[in-house]
């Protein structure tokens, strides 16, 4: 029989169906180990600084180890710009060129401790890793000065490739963030005041870049958009933390997150191993949220009650990422998130009973509910009501016992008030009955 099918005049091969799957796993195939090994590397880097800055390098000073850290953010813009001119690979390139971005800000970091450690205040209750110390003189102004134009060109070629009409935009409101780092001040409402100006600038930018250059629309365009979020992370974090106890934990908990995330996002759809790691992935997540849980917990001397929060919290927005991007048994996620949030939550509500619980307790609610609406799953927003209406019931059982039975000025603004209630159900009876059928209907058409 001849495979061949006749459109108008023109004779087309008919593929058989076998062909054409194997055709399309061996295209997944070609173009997913190289996202895999980009990813994996990717990583690699970042843990690798991590380690380097933490643990140092042999016994040289401070001065040396910074040096080294220049050299490895210039050579990354290095090898950038060999594979994209003489490798022509593109993709890798431009992946090093954002690593190389979010370095320099590490950079500006440490060229701004060495500042704070001649001109600010001694600080005594720092990580020996976190203490870059550096004497006033001529060469060291010098190092500075020549580090500052060293990295200043990196950030325009870096943009120049990822940001492409908006780069100039870019350039300046990551450089200038970057430079407000080097400011010798730890006065926290100077930072806070610092770091808000800052928050409203970038996202001014990147609001107006969004609308006025498509190409930020993409992939990329979204990275290069986070990238201008890192001196502001800096800004904000470098003051919180005085101890590294739990942030090597920390990162070789994100380290093991994003590395099972890239991993089972290259494989194919209804791989068994792909279903594995993503179900692996729950123990990174625990380690996340367990490390933020104690980090904020010992730096903030916060309660058991914060504690808790911060853990339902963390881990329930990575749960629900996962189940997001899960290629099966996404909404056995979704439910361990909200089950984990509401357990919490009301826990923490029952067993404290004091308002910065139900508060803790309302704000679970709402971001269940807010995330319900956004991916329309049904099971979600019942989790979020319940948790909601176990907030509101503490608060209306606080006001009942704070109520004046007794006193008739109380009871006649409660008559008033049953009173306008009962008016404007009445005339608006019709509009509401409507509405909860329409908001049911909506309800009705959500998935699960």
């Amino acid at each position: 029989m001849n495979n061949t099918s006749v459109v108008g005049c023109v004779a087309e091969p008919v593929i058989p169906p076998e062909q054409k799957h194997n055709s399309a796993m061996t295209e997944h195939s070609r173009y997913s180990l190289p996202r895999l090994l980009r990813g994996l590397g990717a990583i690699t880097l970042l843990a690798s600084v991590s380690i380097y800055l933490y643990q140092g390098f042999g016994q040289g000073s401070d001065i040396s180890r910074y040096l080294i850290l220049l050299a490895h953010t210039v050579g990354l813009a290095g090898v950038g710009l060999v594979c994209s001119r003489w490798l022509k690979e593109q993709k890798g390139a431009r992946l090093l060129l954002m690593l190389t971005l979010v370095f320099i800000s590490a950079n500006f970091a440490i060229i701004a401790a060495f500042i704070y450690s001649i001109a600010g205040d001694p600080i005594t209750n720092l990580h020996g890793s976190m203490t870059w110390v550096a004497s006033y003189s001529a060469k060291t102004i010098f190092l500075f000065s020549s580090a500052l134009l060293v990295l200043v060109p990196l950030i325009i070629f870096g943009f120049k490739v990822i940001a492409r009409r908006s780069a100039m935009r870019f350039t300046i409101v990551f450089l200038l963030g970057n430079l407000l780092l080097l400011l010798p001040s730890r006065n926290e409402m100077f930072i806070g005041f610092l770091a808000l100006s800052l928050l409203v600038g970038v996202i001014y930018h990147v609001v107006k870049a969004s609308t006025l250059d498509v190409t930020l629309r993409n992939r990329e365009g979204f990275i290069a958009k986070t990238i201008l979020f890192v001196p502001l992370m800096i800004l904000l974090g470098r003051n919180m933390f005085h101890s590294l106890g739990a942030i090597v934990p920390l990162i070789i908990a994100v380290s093991l997150l994003l590395a099972a995330r890239q991993c089972s996002s290259s494989l194919p759809a209804k791989s068994a191993f792909r279903s594995l790691l993503e179900s692996i992935s729950i123990l990174p997540i625990v380690g996340v949220s367990a490390s933020v849980s104690s980090l904020i917990g010992s730096e903030l001397h916060a309660s058991l009650s914060t504690g808790a929060f911060v853990f339902s919290i963390v881990a329930g927005a990575l749960l629900f990422e996962l189940s997001l991007r899960a290629s099966s048994a996404k909404h056995i996620y979704g439910s361990i998130a909200a089950v984990l949030i509401t357990v919490l939550a009301c826990a923490n509500l029952l067993f404290s009973l004091d308002v910065t619980s139900s508060i803790y307790c309302f704000l679970s609610g709402a971001g269940l509910v807010g995330f319900a609406v956004f991916s329309e799953r049904r099971y979600v927003l019942a989790f979020g009501s319940i948790t909601v209406l176990a907030s509101m019931a503490f608060g209306v059982i606080s006001l009942i016992d704070g109520f004046a039975f007794h006193n008739w000025f109380s009871l006649a603004g409660l008559g008033v008030l049953a009173i306008v209630f009962g008016s404007l159900i009445e005339k608006h009876g019709g509009a509401i009955k409507v509405g909860i059928g329409k908001m049911r209907q909506y309800f009705q058409s959500w998935d699960y």
